[in-house]
């Protein structure tokens, strides 16, 4: 059974950060500011209590305005864990999580744009570097 919550212990975040510094090459902060605690802390996806994923969020500005949101910043699973619907899993806990924030859209730059898109994610543009930016009415 799959459980996706936060994170209990500062030792699973790092394990997380550290999965994150080891796809991409650096580790972006994945808690809340201590001087913008509205970002939503990081989700993590367990299973029998391994950790084998996990998604976190930042404040950016949306596309061509300079007004913020709130967009998906990091989303990793364990490549022994790729293929089985984890990915799909954390993004619907974190369109739950925004929810709450509240906010009415969520927004991701991702080189995995059908991913989204088979969740219910609208493109935007495609950006010169070929990724997408998406985003989804919360």
């Amino acid at each position: 059974m799959l459980t996706i919550r936060l994170p209990a212990t500062l030792s699973e975040l790092e394990t997380y950060r550290t999965w994150v510094a080891d796809e991409w090459g650096d580790a972006p902060a994945l808690e809340a500011p201590a001087d913008d605690p509205a970002v939503p802390a990081p989700l993590l996806a367990l299973r029998k209590a391994a950790l084998i994923g996990g998604l976190s969020f930042t404040w950016y500005p949306k596309p061509q305005t300079p007004d913020k949101g709130l967009w998906i910043n990091t989303l990793l699973v364990h490549p022994a864990w790729r293929g089985q619907g984890v990915a799909r899993q954390l993004i619907a806990a974190a369109e739950a999580q925004a929810r709450s924030v509240p906010v009415v859209e969520l927004w991701v730059y991702t080189a995995l744009p059908r991913l989204y898109q088979g969740c219910g994610w609208t493109p935007i543009r495609e950006t010169a570097d070929g990724r997408t930016v998406l985003h989804k009415a919360v």
